[in-house]
């Protein structure tokens, strides 16, 4: 829909065509719930701010579903969005939740 296309246009450079985010060598095809998963119900889960481009293979494999998988993409994001975007996007997803997804750096 206009979200993923907002998203994958905002990661495409000079029109290239998207990266995974996380090999880095193939086309990124599918987004993937990078710091918190993806929970029924939870719009805030499915913005921008939690969504990374990623390859079938990597987002197939699971391979960022970890804690250091998360802080990965919190650190993605931090770079793409900025600090201060994401610091009012953890807000939201704090006031939803009782526990915040990891601890931020």
């Amino acid at each position: 829909g206009r979200l993923r296309q907002e998203i994958f246009d905002a990661w495409d450079k000079a029109g290239q065509g998207v990266i995974c985010q996380n090999c880095g060598s193939r086309p990124a095809s599918e987004l993937h719930h990078g710091i918190v998963g993806r929970k029924k119900g939870y719009t805030v889960l499915d913005r921008k701010e939690n969504l990374v481009p990623l390859c079938h293979q990597c987002n197939f494999s699971r391979v960022l579903d970890n804690y250091q998988g998360r802080q990965k993409c919190w650190n993605m994001m931090i770079d793409k969005w900025g600090q201060s975007v994401m610091d009012e996007w953890l807000i939201l997803v704090n006031l939803q939740f009782t526990f915040p997804p990891f601890e931020p750096k």
